[in-house]
């Protein structure tokens, strides 16, 4: 068994890079008008840059609900846990959707959820540096700090929210 590690789509992972290193990546939502998409699944990148030249309104936003982490969590309760990275809970409610997915498995699979403080490139660097800790077999706590430190070590990409 090893430590799962966790993502939302604001991370911009290439889903075969997400594959290959076990990422699962939970989808935000964008709605359009009436139609609402799920991130990278119902919508792709070239998807919607094409509607965003094509479409005169502009598209919103919204975090994952607890229930998609939770199910997300839930269907690896036979992991050594979840390490869950996510977008900064300065610009947007992710974060917090995660905690709530985690305490609502409660005791199933411990969950570490983690607030990057990023976005995108950012959110990415993070994830990918937990995702192969968590490949060479670290622990919960080792991946979950990982994942921390490389968070607070932001400014070195550039990409960090002010």
């Amino acid at each position: 068994m090893r430590v799962r590690v966790v993502a939302d789509s604001t991370a911009d992972l290439d889903p075969a890079t997400a594959l290959s290193l076990g990422i699962e990546v939970v989808p935000i939502y964008v709605r359009w008008g009436r139609r609402v998409f799920r991130d990278g699944v119902d919508l792709s990148t070239a998807q919607f840059y094409r509607c965003l030249v094509r479409i005169r309104s502009h598209p919103a936003t919204t975090q994952p609900g607890l229930e998609d982490f939770a199910s997300v969590y839930a269907a690896h309760g036979d992991s050594a846990g979840i390490v869950s990275i996510h977008i900064s809970s300065r610009i947007s409610g992710t974060y917090n959707s995660a905690r709530l997915g985690a305490e609502a498995v409660g005791q199933q699979v411990p969950v570490a959820v983690v607030d990057s403080g990023l976005n995108s490139c950012g959110l990415a660097m993070v994830v990918l540096a937990a995702a192969r800790m968590a490949g060479e077999g670290g622990t919960l706590d080792e991946v979950a700090a990982e994942a921390r430190r490389r968070a607070l070590k932001r400014g070195w990409w550039g990409c960090s929210i002010p």
